[in-house]
């Protein structure tokens, strides 16, 4: 569904029967577009931001005014850089009241903010601890998320059996307002017993080395070094469920050419006005 499509679905009441491609990677590409769409902003509020924009630029042109009003004799560069100020703040003052005139001509999107305002409305008084218009901004991954549940609901009410399709009357995966996590959705995928992140398939656990290198000069190494010390931690996360531990921090100089960051002879050391530290080196598995 598209976004038109979407919010027709979720006023009409009615159980969406239309067939799409449900494997895995489909669904995994298609959850990954919706996250990257921008959200949703009334016109109304854009204009109250263009409006506010506005408000700003003229406060900072005020204040750089009263500035150049008490100078005495101002220089012909001083004038010349005030006037110049002044006509590029004119200049974008009348670019964001055309933005404004556009938006409240533009009556396909008057239309579509009022099917926006009926599906927030519907949505607010259906599912009250839920919030789908948060500071001026509706996310479409939300209307996505929740028209999962109105599809289960509506199914229910066709007698059509879902409950083994859902864990504890919740959609893997998926909460009322949101995407919760690729391991979340293809548990049920994958038969009920979360796999690595990003494959419904059973995969090997991957070890090795991360060396981390940190430009900054010697004593600002010596000094990071003791506070890494002192707090006594050696172990850390590495994504949601990887370990890693500290096994090597060097603060000094090392060869940069020589793959294994030691050094070959004391005078390859870089210039002392820009020294590097060693790398470090975390291992995880």
């Amino acid at each position: 569904m598209d976004i038109d499509e979407l919010l027709t679905f979720m006023l009409d009441d009615k159980m969406n029967d239309s067939k799409c491609d449900s494997k895995p990677d489909s669904l995994l590409k298609r959850i990954e577009t919706l996250q990257a769409f921008e959200p949703f902003i009334f016109v109304k509020d854009k204009i109250l931001s263009i409006e506010n924009n506005i408000d700003k630029r003229k406060e900072r042109f005020t204040e750089k005014e009263k500035i150049y009003k008490k100078l005495s004799s101002p220089s012909s560069k001083q004038e010349a850089s005030f006037l110049k100020l002044k006509e590029k703040m004119i200049d974008e003052e009348n670019k964001l009241k055309a933005d404004i005139e556009l938006l409240l001509k533009d009556k396909d999107r008057e239309a579509f903010d009022k099917r926006l305002e009926q599906v927030v409305d519907m949505l607010s008084k259906k599912y009250p601890d839920q919030k789908y218009y948060d500071k001026g901004k509706i996310y479409p991954m939300s209307f996505y998320a929740i028209s999962l549940y109105l599809q289960v609901e509506r199914m229910k009410k066709n007698g059509l059996e879902v409950e083994s399709y859902l864990n504890k009357g919740k959609i893997q995966g998926f909460s009322k307002r949101n995407f919760n996590g690729v391991r979340d959705f293809l548990n049920k995928l994958a038969g009920n017993h979360k796999k690595t992140v990003g494959t419904p398939s059973v995969v090997t656990k991957a070890s090795g080395k991360l060396i981390i290198t940190l430009n900054i000069d010697e004593d600002e190494a010596r000094e990071l070094k003791k506070m890494i010390d002192n707090a006594g931690v050696s172990s850390f996360y590495l994504g949601k469920k990887g370990l890693a531990h500290v096994t090597d921090i060097i603060t000094e100089e090392e060869d940069w050419d020589d793959p294994l960051y030691r050094y070959k002879t004391p005078s390859q050391k870089r210039d002392k006005r820009k020294c590097t530290t060693k790398p470090t080196l975390y291992s995880f598995s």
